[in-house]
């Protein structure tokens, strides 16, 4: 089915109920209740080239289906999500354009071996990419900047790789992570947010490596958040610290470059217990902390305002999960 035009329904532009093997290119679907949706056991499609805009309950809907291809799309400014997975396993979304929808520019909610490569999600009025009680798929070299919350949000989602993505200039955390294990968040840019680069809270064995992690109100924090490793990372030009712990405990942190952040390198509040700190680089700071290989070395009169603060910034993640997902 290619090259039709259906605008301006109170249905569904294209509706697949239990329909397999189908192919949808090249078809303009805006203004309708979906543009596109699929559901009940719609496997193996084919959706791509297709302009789903100012749709009322997004551009792009699966749920329930499996092996759909979803590439190469435009789904910008509909009422709810651009692109949106529900219960749905082994898709492919890639290649799409998800910018300037009311709530995520792409969504998968409790899918599972799934693919979100390539994907540009932008001036979202939510998130750019949300990944909800889902696990183990790929997000990789995606663009999601200057949405109004995070660029990139993980909840309630393990085993995920989230790799060479772009997540600046969003209003809250370039990426966040809540309640989140066995994560991979390797190789990514989350710069110029207004609050933390990448934020952890009650996330635990996560890998965070070799990300550039600069200009943000503050660089990366865990809050409740254990036996996490961070290493290779540039964390640089922060306004707060570069790296901040919150009763978090048994981290690795080794092998970054955290310098010139504006209120120190590394900061642990107290509850903070045997986290390996060593081998970080901190060539100069405003005030508050100097990384040494022997562990951290106070400079003596700035510990107690920093350290309040600390508590207060992590408080603000988690008071901001509530805004992530409607």
């Amino acid at each position: 089915m290619n090259k039709n035009t259906i605008d301006n329904n109170n249905i569904d532009g294209i509706h697949l109920y239990n329909t397999k093997n189908s192919y949808f290119w090249n078809n303009t679907l805006n203004s309708n209740s979906k543009g596109i949706s699929l559901e009940s056991e719609s496997n193996n499609n084919t959706i791509t080239g297709n302009s789903a805009n100012f749709n009322h309950q997004g551009g792009i809907v699966l749920s329930s289906s499996e092996y759909c291809e979803v590439s190469g799309n435009t789904a910008n400014n509909n009422e709810w999500h651009g692109i949106a997975l529900h219960s749905s396993e082994f898709c492919e979304v890639n290649g799409n354009i998800a910018n300037d929808n009311i709530l995520q520019g792409i969504a998968l909610f409790s899918s599972e071996f799934c693919e979100v490569n390539g994907n540009i999600a932008n001036h979202n009025i939510k998130n750019g990419i949300i990944i909800y009680y889902s696990h183990n798929n790929t997000c990789i070299e995606n663009t999601a900047s200057n949405n109004e919350v995070d660029g990139i949000v993980l909840i309630n989602s393990d085993d995920n790789d989230i790799m060479g993505n772009t997540a600046n200039y969003n209003s809250y955390h370039g990426i966040g992570m809540d309640f989140c294990h066995n994560n991979e968040i390797i190789g990514n840019t989350a710069s110029f947010n207004s609050e933390w680069g990448i934020a952890l809270v009650d996330s635990e064995r996560n890998e965070i490596k070799d990300n550039i992690v600069s200009n943000n109100y503050h660089g990366i924090g865990l809050g409740n958040s254990h036996y996490n490793n961070i290493t290779g990372n540039i964390v640089s030009h922060n306004t707060n610290y570069g790296i901040a712990l919150n009763v978090s405990s048994y981290n690795h942190i080794e092998g970054n470059d955290i310098s010139d952040n504006l209120l120190g390198c590394i900061a642990e509040s107290p509850g903070c217990i045997d986290n390996v700190i060593i081998n970080n680089k901190c060539q100069y700071d405003f005030i508050g902390f100097f990384q040494t290989g022997m562990g951290i070395l106070m400079i003596v009169g700035l510990i107690s305002i920093p350290i309040v603060s600390i508590a207060l910034f992590i408080l603000n993640i988690k008071n901001k999960k509530s805004r992530r997902v409607d």
